[in-house]
């Protein structure tokens, strides 16, 4: 076998490899006979490898290429295959080792493009932001430094500095002339920056612009597909655009893209599913893109943290906790992959009903999401704090943030944050969420407006708007939040109610008295009348019944 793979190989080489893919069957055949191959066309073979989205083939080539002699620039990909597959410390390892290799301009260029991507990918900001710095600073060729100022931006933007990745961007294009690659780096950066902005639709248009002209730079820019599908998908969320957001993550899951999709599409298909009310199918795309991405990429960490958000408004506490637990370490070197960690500790906090401290989180949610820019994060966080019943800490800042946000979705959280006691107005808002098919929403404003009615005693009112509320509830099995706990227990107070789900979740009276700041006896008795109006005797029970509501 080996010796036909030669005289594939031979015969391949002496028609002159017309064809890009001929360079790269010969290298493979050459790699599987075990015949000697030159190092130009070992590398050459690896960078088609990379450019169609084959990392496993395209780092056995760049070794061969290595072992073979072909210098900094093999190393220099292998860094950036290496970094994809998860596996960092190898590829940094690697390349501080060549650093002195390199001689050429263009090989001083790759090596520090792949090893400043390496250490923002590993979370080494600062050291990171110096190597590119140095790289923009000292090249000379337009189209190196082009790179190097966009790799910078791209820096900036992992590390949530969203106004510096927009100057990096600007920096990038004053150098000119623009090549291909160049130019769909820079605007794979200009969608991803806008989509968490909450520049949406300078997101979206960006986008599509690049992917319509896929076909020019597709060989020659690897990362950008990703890079735009994400921005795609990110811009549509934010908008409210589910079903289109559903279809670009589909998208990204799809073979073309899916070996370099380490964005992790999952996660959206996961968050479009929270949102439509499909927690149990939320779960389940979180946690099959889970398993499939590298261990520590901040990637995995951001689906983890939508499996934990799922199982938390599944009331599946523990595991939730044990999947955010996982979630944290790599999700937190991103500004961008970090926010949904703490967004879903909010609903695991919430899910074993220490209301306080999950409203706390979430505040500091929100204040991390704005001090990172990331304005479509920060819409959910402040829209949350209306979920959990206090809108008064939102409405302000939600309404200053429906003025540059763009799309239907921030208007509306700020309508439901100003509509607290309003049940016209919760009526409307819930409407509107329903057409945008944000069902969870829509039930929870409904639930509200049924205690707004019970509140001024009109009773027919509130049984109304209870049941159009449970009408759309049933859409969302098993789903438990506090406004839905509410609407199944429109008998209790709220602190009963915050007392029953922190008894239902098996905390004992001194431990419910301690997390209040209530006296045992007045946890005791709180308890005590809650099983009364529910008809329930214990703990067990009044679980039971909660999990059935």
């Amino acid at each position: 076998a080996r010796r036909r793979l030669r005289t594939l190989a031979e015969a391949l080489e002496a028609g002159g490899l017309r064809r890009r893919e001929d360079e790269l069957r010969a290298a493979v055949w050459r790699l599987d006979s075990g015949s000697a191959a030159a190092p130009e066309m070992l590398l050459s073979a690896a960078g088609l490898a990379w450019a169609r989205r084959d990392p496993r083939l395209a780092a056995r080539l760049a070794r061969a290429a290595i072992e073979a002699g072909a210098g900094v620039a093999a190393v220099a990909l292998l860094g950036q295959v290496l970094m994809v597959l998860g596996d960092q410390d190898t590829a940094l390892t690697a390349l501080r080792q060549a650093a002195r290799t390199a001689v050429t301009e263009g090989e001083r260029a790759q090596h520090a493009f792949s090893l400043g991507m390496n250490l923002a990918w590993a979370g080494a900001d600062a050291e990171a932001c110096r190597v590119l710095d140095l790289a923009a600073g000292s090249l000379t060729e337009p189209a190196w430094r082009q790179e190097a100022h966009v790799y910078r931006g791209v820096a900036d933007f992992f590390a949530g500095r969203l106004a510096g990745a927009a100057d990096a961007l600007a920096r990038a294009r004053a150098c000119e002339p623009t090549t291909v690659r160049g130019a769909a780096h820079a605007a794979a950066l200009e969608s991803w920056t806008d989509a968490y902005a909450g520049r949406t639709e300078s997101a979206l248009a960006v986008a599509d612009r690049a992917l319509a002209s896929r076909d020019d730079w597709d060989d020659d820019a690897p990362y950008a597909l990703p890079a735009l599908l994400d921005a795609r998908c990110a811009a549509q969320v934010f908008s409210g655009r589910l079903d289109a957001a559903a279809r670009t993550a589909a998208e990204g899951m799809e073979p073309a893209a899916a070996e370099l999709s380490v964005s992790g599409f999952g996660a959206y298909r996961s968050m479009v599913a929270r949102l439509r009310g499909d927690a149990a199918g939320a779960a389940r795309w979180a946690r099959q893109d889970a398993a499939r991405l590298p261990p520590g990429t901040p990637y995995r960490g951001r689906c983890l943290a939508e499996l934990a958000h799922a199982r938390a408004l599944l009331g599946e506490t523990a595991a939730a906790r044990a999947a955010l637990a996982e979630a944290e370490g790599p999700a937190s070197r991103w500004a961008f992959t970090r926010q949904p960690v703490l967004q879903a500790a909010v609903w695991v906090t919430a899910s074993a009903g220490d209301l306080d401290q999950a409203v706390s989180l979430c505040l500091t949610a929100a204040g991390l999401a704005e001090r990172h820019e990331q304005s479509g994060y920060l819409m959910f966080a402040l829209h949350d704090l209306v979920r959990l019943g206090t809108p008064a800490l939102a409405a302000r800042r939600l309404a200053a943030l429906a003025e540059r946000v763009d799309g239907p979705l921030a208007g509306l959280f700020a309508r439901h944050a100003r509509a607290a006691g309003d049940p016209a107005e919760l009526r409307d808002v819930a409407a509107e969420f329903e057409r945008l098919g944000l069902v969870l929403y829509a039930a929870e404003a409904l639930a509200q407006e049924s205690a707004a009615h019970r509140r001024d005693g009109r009773g027919t009112l509130a049984r109304g708007a209870q049941t159009r509320a449970w009408a759309l509830a049933r859409r969302c099995p098993g789903v438990s939040t506090p406004a839905l706990v509410e609407l199944a227990t429109p008998e209790l107070t709220p602190r009963q109610r915050e007392i029953v789900k922190l008894a239902a979740a098996g905390l004992t009276n001194r431990q419910i008295a301690d997390r209040l700041t209530l006296s045992t006896r007045t946890a005791a008795n709180h308890l005590q009348a809650a099983y009364e109006k529910l008809g329930v005797n214990d703990r067990t029970q009044v679980g039971r019944l909660l999990a059935a509501l």
